[in-house]
């Protein structure tokens, strides 16, 4: 008799245990994102294609891609950041179509920067360039985050050619972005006599015969034989002048000292 019982009791057990195991393959089953996470150097960054391109420490060379939902962290904000030579700790999901889209960016070490002293020798609407000591060539880009400072200059619109300056800036394959620019001097100079003066600006004939106009403003500095402002230049007297080439032709004078009245 509780053999006949037993058999039931089994049978309904090795049910129950079928069922169960079931539902968990079912479980099991649901097509999760495979998740996975790697170390390395950053090899490139293509802000076009909002993907960079990593040299992990297990050997591999990975492309991550990027979108609005990436989320960086220390020393990043953004992809812009990212720079080749950084190290970064990537967190990323694989795609049904094989690609890796990463979901954390954790940039272990900051960009390299670098510096290099040079006079500007052209100034755009969000670039410059400048013929460096070294005597090679730079152009930097200027973006939100660029610091400018000396000489009164406090954005891209207050360089000129012929200014000597500093910049720190970090390199992103070709591009060079200009994290901060110090004007460290304006080295263009004539010595020559005043022909003309007008109501924010005044006429000089260099020396070499060449005619001048220069354009002053409240940064003017003025100085020798007593004459400490603009109201006291007057037609003959011999100046030497210190100033700068703005990108739109115009000569801004930035100190005038009176030689001789």
């Amino acid at each position: 008799m509780q053999r006949k019982l037993y058999v039931p009791l089994i049978l309904a057990l090795i049910t129950a245990l079928a069922f169960s195991n079931v539902a968990y393959a079912a479980a099991g089953s649901t097509d999760a994102k495979s998740t996975i996470r790697r170390i390395g150097t950053i090899l490139s960054v293509d802000a076009g294609a909002n993907t960079f391109r990593v040299a992990t420490t297990q050997g591999e060379h990975m492309t991550f891609h990027v979108n609005s939902s990436t989320i960086y962290r220390r020393n990043a904000s953004s992809l812009s950041d990212l720079a080749p030579s950084m190290k970064v700790n990537v967190t990323a999901e694989k795609l049904s179509n094989g690609e890796y889209l990463a979901t954390i960016v954790n940039a272990i070490n900051s960009q390299v920067k670098v510096k290099v002293k040079g006079n500007v020798t052209d100034v755009g609407s969000n670039s410059f360039t400048i013929l460096g000591t070294d005597g090679n060539t730079y152009t930097f880009n200027v973006t939100a985050k660029t610091v400018f400072s000396g000489q009164d200059v406090v954005d891209i619109t207050g360089l000129a050619v012929g200014m000597t300056v500093k910049v720190t800036y970090t390199k992103s394959g070709d591009l060079l972005r200009a994290n901060s620019v110090v004007v460290t001097a304006v080295n263009i100079k004539i010595d020559g006599k005043i022909t003309k003066i007008g109501t924010s600006s005044f006429t000089v004939l260099a020396n070499d015969g060449t005619t001048y106009v220069f354009h002053v403003t409240s940064n003017t500095t003025y100085s020798g034989n007593g004459v400490t402002s603009f109201s006291e230049l007057a037609k003959g007297m011999k100046v030497r002048v210190t100033y700068t080439l703005r990108s739109d032709g115009e000569l801004r004078a930035v100190k005038v000292i009176v030689r001789k009245l």
